[in-house]
């Protein structure tokens, strides 16, 4: 059998005794190879990259949950060189506060004012919370000042500041 080109075609007879050539066989065969792509087994750098996104993706999301460890409020001073600090336990499981550090800053010219550390060593449950005052002994504070507290506890460090403007 010959085409309109001039072209022998073998020609073959499917199951249904339909006639079908080679070239359009090919053609099909390309086609459903475009539909189907390879499974990602075969594709081993589409699999690493899915697998990275997916991996970063759900690290993202479980970073902030990781990071509710405590939660540290300085109260406005009843006293003049006393602060309250408030630290609260925001984990679902018991957490042991070692120490608090606390630093005046002076705003006009940024240096250290007044610095205070303490041990706390306090065992707080869920959802438990913890009152204490820190002081300063030097004199009078600035009419503007910058509070600064770390609390370092059993999982790490928590920070919060205070501004007196």
């Amino acid at each position: 059998m010959q085409s309109r080109d001039g072209e022998e075609l073998i020609v073959l007879a499917n199951s249904a005794g339909q006639a079908l050539d080679v070239v359009s066989r090919q053609r099909a065969r390309l086609k459903a190879h475009a539909q189907n792509p390879k499974p990602l087994e075969k594709q081993p750098v589409k699999l690493i990259t899915r697998s990275t996104i997916a991996f970063l993706f759900l690290a993202a999301l479980t970073v902030p949950a990781l990071a509710q460890n405590l939660a540290v409020r300085i109260g406005p001073p009843p006293a003049p060189n006393c602060f309250p600090i408030t630290i609260k336990n925001l984990r679902t499981t018991p957490l042991l506060c070692k120490s608090a550090i606390m630093l005046v800053f002076d705003q006009s010219n940024c240096h250290a004012v007044c610095k205070f550390g303490m041990n706390l060593n306090q065992n707080l449950g869920p959802c438990q919370s913890f009152t204490f005052k820190m002081c300063c002994q030097n004199p009078p504070l600035p009419s503007k000042y910058i509070v600064y507290v770390r609390v370092t506890h059993a999982v790490g460090t928590n920070e919060e500041w205070f501004f007196r403007p």
